[in-house]
């Protein structure tokens, strides 16, 4: 099942090169990646996005729930964790507490959007006009 919320429009990677090919052609306010992706890792791509897009905020959100797959995931460039199953009210606070900080730390440069995760892998959340 694909996260959804409403406010956001999201663009989905079905593997690691999709997601990072996503990443490099685009602009977005959060990428969500799930540990485990085809091709690759969610803390490979994680690494990848942090060295070529530092400002974006990644969240993971995986059934990956030992506690050292997290620290891996925060080690590599994510600033959140999210163990699936997760309520949507939390994945939702979760994403607008990281974009809405993302767009404090961006006030001195142009909007940029950047990627998402996949098929419950990379995606991409952008803000909606009037949500």
């Amino acid at each position: 099942m694909a996260v959804k919320l409403p406010e956001y429009k999201f663009t989905f990677a079905h593997d690691f090169d999709e997601g990072l090919r996503l990443a490099r052609r685009g602009y977005f306010d959060l990428y969500i990646l799930d540990y485990w992706l085809p091709g690759g890792s969610g803390i490979g791509l994680c690494r990848l996005i942090s060295k070529f897009d530092p400002h974006t905020p990644i969240m993971f959100y995986s059934a990956a729930a030992y506690e050292r797959d997290i620290h891996e995931a925060l080690r590599s460039g994510a600033q959140s964790y999210l163990v699936k199953p997760v309520r949507f009210d939390d994945l939702e606070r979760v994403a607008a507490l990281l974009t809405s900080s993302e767009r404090g730390r961006r006030s001195d440069a142009c909007e940029r959007r950047l990627p998402p995760y996949g098929k419950n892998w990379l995606s991409d959340m952008r803000k909606m006009p009037g949500g």
